[in-house]
C-alpha cells in the first residue's frame, strides 16, 4: 500500500464490521470525456480505477444510473492484479438498485432482483459487498412486503449481497431506512460539506446510535468546492447549476484560502474526515489525475491553527439553502 494511503485513517462500515480507507471511489464520473471515442474513454476508466486502488482506496462505489459506470469498472475489476487474482478482489465493491434507464423508480422485488442480477453481469463480479436502494421518492415501495428491502435481505441470506444501504438526498427517506432495522448503511448527500451540515441535525446521530455505516458522498457539494478551488473569476461559474448563496459562501470560502495559501479541495475532503462518525467520504474522479489530486488533498497537511481559524469563519458566512431537510413525503 502507498505511503498516502497508509497516512488515510481507516474505519469501520458500523454493524458491517470491515474496515476501510475514509476516502472512496465513486465511480459516477469515471472516463466521462464525451469529446472522446468510447475505447479512450473506457481506458481512461480503466486506469483511473487501478491508479484509485494502487493509492490504497478500497471501496468503490456504481450504479446503474451511471452511463457506461458499471461496464467500465468491471472491465477494470476483472483484469488480474500484479500481485495475484483480480482488482476486484481488493475492493468493497456497491451498486445500487432503482434507478436502472429501463426500470427506473422501480422498487418491487422483481425489478431489484433483476437489476442486482444484471450488475453482476455489467461488473463482471458474483457478489455485492453492499446494494443501496438508489434515490426514491417514496419509501413506501422500498419498505413494503413485495418491496426492495425484503428483497435485499433475500438477496443477502443467498450471499449475493453483503450488506444494504440507502442513498437519497431526503432526510426523511434517510431516517426512515435507519430506523427500519434492515439497512446496514446510509449514504448522504450535499449535506455535510463547508457548504451545508444540516445531516448533522438528525441523520448522522440516528444512523450513528444503531451502529449503521455513514457514507458521506460529494464532499465538494456537486463540484462547487472543487470548482472555486480553480478559479480566479466565480462569474464562470454556470449561473443555473447552484443556489445563490452556496456560490457566495464558495467564494468567500476560496478567498479566505487563497489569502493563507491553503488548498480549498484539502479542507473541503478533510472537513469530512473529521466528523468521526462518518466511515467513508467518496470522491467522484473522471481519471488517475483526479485521483491523485484528490489523494493528495486528502493526505495534505493542515495546520490546526487554520481548522480553528476555519471554524471560526463559518457561522460568519450566508445560510446556505436548504438540502435534504426539506419537507418531504415518507
Amino acid at each position: 500500500m502507498s505511503t498516502e494511503a497508509n497516512r488515510l485513517p481507516r474505519r469501520a462500515l458500523g454493524r458491517l464490521g470491515r474496515e476501510v480507507v475514509t476516502l472512496g471511489l465513486g465511480g459516477a464520473w469515471l472516463g466521462h470525456f464525451p469529446e472522446r471515442d468510447p475505447e479512450e474513454q473506457d481506458a481512461i476508466a480503466v486506469a483511473a480505477v487501478h491508479r484509485a486502488i494502487e493509492l490504497g482506496l478500497d471501496y468503490l462505489d456504481t450504479a446503474p444510473l451511471y452511463g457506461e459506470s458499471e461496464r467500465r469498472v468491471g472491465l477494470a475489476l476483472s483484469q488480474p492484479h500484479p500481485n495475484g487474482g483480480t482488482w476486484r478482489d481488493r475492493v468493497f465493491l456497491v451498486t445500487k438498485t432503482g434507478t436502472h434507464p429501463t426500470r427506473r423508480r422501480d422498487y418491487s422485488a422483481a425489478a431489484t432482483r433483476w437489476t442486482v442480477e444484471n450488475s453482476l453481469k455489467q461488473l463482471r463480479t458474483d457478489r455485492f459487498d453492499a446494494v443501496l436502494v438508489h434515490d426514491p421518492a417514496d419509501m413506501g415501495p422500498v419498505l413494503a412486503s413485495g418491496g426492495a428491502a425484503e428483497e435485499l435481505v433475500r438477496l443477502k441470506n443467498e450471499g449475493i449481497v453483503g450488506g444494504i444501504g440507502i442513498g437519497v438526498a431526503g432526510h426523511a427517506h434517510l431516517l426512515a431506512a435507519a430506523t427500519d432495522g434492515r439497512f446496514d448503511l446510509i449514504q448522504t448527500t450535499y449535506d455535510y460539506t463547508l457548504i451545508r451540515t444540516s445531516a448533522l441535525e438528525t441523520v448522522i446521530p440516528t444512523a450513528h446510535a444503531r451502529n449503521l455505516g455513514i457514507i458521506n458522498a460529494s464532499p465538494f457539494h456537486s463540484g462547487l468546492l472543487a470548482i472555486a478551488a480553480d478559479l480566479d473569476d466565480f462569474a464562470q461559474l454556470p449561473a443555473d447549476r447552484w443556489e445563490a448563496p452556496d456560490v457566495e459562501r464558495a467564494r468567500l470560502l476560496w478567498e479566505w484560502a487563497r489569502i493563507r495559501d491553503l488548498d480549498l479541495t484539502a479542507l473541503a475532503l478533510q472537513f469530512s474526515f473529521r466528523e468521526p462518525r462518518f466511515a467513508m467520504t467518496l470522491i467522484g474522479p473522471r481519471n488517475t489525475a483526479e485521483v491523485e489530486r484528490n489523494v493528495r488533498a486528502a493526505t495534505t497537511q493542515i495546520p490546526e491553527a487554520a481548522w480553528n481559524e476555519l471554524f471560526a469563519l463559518l457561522p460568519t458566512l450566508p445560510t446556505p439553502s436548504p438540502g435534504g431537510e426539506r419537507t418531504e413525503k415518507n
